[in-house]
């Protein structure tokens, strides 16, 4: 950071939509506990999908050391092989794919998603702020207006609205 004329003393973390949201989980990660990594935060329209335990996200895993053939007996193992493959690999690899038990639609919408761990995230964030486990930082929310805008259809036009 001091290369380009910041202070690494004074950081302050900033995020909107889905990067707010991980704003305000650095705010409660390991329940709270403070390693001085920064001194306040900025979240604008913060974006939360769900934070489901990590058991019910395993499957996500299991299908991706498949798919890689990375489905090795340990799981230390495992992450080795998941490192040490090609970027393509794993790009390949990662998308969308059915919930367990079903072979098509609906997807699940944030295939990737923060999971209750009982480490970095030990319990749902709401607890953890209603408990007072959060880095006690200075915090400046904020939303956007016609943030969603963007994702609108642009296939019409006004003269194609009645």
């Amino acid at each position: 950071m001091s290369q380009f004329g910041g202070d690494p003393d004074h950081v302050v973390i900033h995020g909107a939509s889905a990067g707010a949201g991980s704003v305000a989980l650095h705010l409660v990660a390991y329940g709270g506990r403070n390693d001085n990594l920064f001194v306040g935060g900025i979240a604008e329209s913060i974006f939360f999908p769900a934070q489901p335990l990590v058991s019910e996200l395993e499957w996500q895993f299991d299908r991706l050391t498949q798919q890689t053939k990375c489905n090795l007996t340990d799981a230390t193992q495992q992450m080795s092989c998941l490192r040490g493959l090609d970027t393509q690999v794993l790009q390949t690899a990662n998308v969308a794919q059915p919930f367990p038990g079903r072979t098509g639609a609906p997807l699940p919408l944030f295939y990737w998603t923060p999971a209750i761990d009982g480490d970095i995230l030990p319990d749902l964030p709401v607890n953890l702020y209603n408990e007072g486990k959060f880095v006690p930082v200075p915090i400046m929310y904020g939303t956007t207006s016609d943030e969603g805008t963007i994702f609108a259809d642009n296939a019409a036009t006004p003269t194609d609205v009645a």
